[in-house]
C-alpha cells in the first residue's frame, strides 16, 4: 500500500539523519520533485552523510525550480567551500551582491578570503520539511 503525503510527514517527527533520508525521498516520490524545499532538504541531508553527488543532484534540482532562494544559494556556497572549490571566493562574492548584509554569507566569505576553513558552519536550512523533522513527536 502507498503511503500518502500526510503520512509520511507524520513518519518525519523525530526521525535520525539516515532514516530522515529515506523518508524524504519517498515524499519526493509523491511530490515528483516538485517542491524546492524537500529537494534542498534532501540535499543538506544527503551531504552530511556524504553522498555529495546525490546531494549536488537534489540542489541542482532545488535551484532550477527556485534559482533566487537565498536558503539554496547559501546551502551552494557551503558545499563548494566544503569541497574546496576554487569557485568558491568568486561565488561567495556575488552572492555578497544579492545578501550583502548577510551574516553568514559575509563570515564565510572572511574564511574563504583569509583561508581560514578549518571550521565553517553549515548556513540555517529552514525548511518546512526540516521543521517536520525537529518538530517534537506529538503525544496522543
Amino acid at each position: 500500500m502507498t503511503e500518502n503525503l500526510e503520512q509520511i510527514k507524520t513518519k518525519l517527527r523525530g526521525i535520525d539523519l539516515h532514516s530522515s533520508i529515506e523518508v524524504l525521498q519517498n515524499a519526493n516520490f509523491i511530490v515528483g520533485n516538485g517542491d524546492p524545499d524537500l529537494m534542498l532538504s534532501l540535499a543538506f541531508r544527503l551531504f552530511m552523510v556524504g553522498e555529495s553527488e546525490q546531494a549536488h543532484d537534489y540542489l541542482k534540482k532545488a535551484e532550477e525550480k527556485s534559482p533566487n532562494d537565498c536558503r539554496i544559494l547559501k546551502l551552494k556556497l557551503f558545499f563548494l567551500v566544503a569541497e574546496r572549490d576554487s569557485d568558491s571566493l568568486q561565488f561567495c562574492e556575488d552572492l555578497l551582491k544579492v545578501l550583502p548584509m548577510d551574516d553568514w554569507v559575509l563570515c564565510m566569505y572572511n574564511k574563504i578570503k583569509y583561508d581560514d576553513l578549518s571550521s565553517i558552519s553549515m548556513p540555517a536550512i529552514d525548511t518546512s520539511w526540516e521543521r517536520l523533522i525537529f518538530e517534537k513527536t506529538r503525544k496522543g
